[in-house]
């Protein structure tokens, strides 16, 4: 999560390291829907507590 919200410094944020990008102010229904992303790409992916990142195909499956 970040207060840099140009194109260019999601970018920056997501080619120095970071999983995933979002900006303050949070808004509550963006904040949910990558939570649930993360948590069901994970799942999906069968990663547990590992610290690794799941894998893009597990992070856009369905959620229905």
């Amino acid at each position: 999560m970040t207060a840099h919200a140009m194109e260019r410094d999601k970018e920056m944020c997501l080619n120095a390291g970071m999983d995933d990008y979002l900006t303050k102010p949070i808004q509550p229904g963006k904040f949910g829907e990558t939570i649930a992303r993360w948590i069901i790409g994970i799942a999906a992916a069968g990663q547990n507590r590992t610290g690794d990142k799941p894998s893009e195909e597990a992070m856009t499956k369905e959620t229905t």
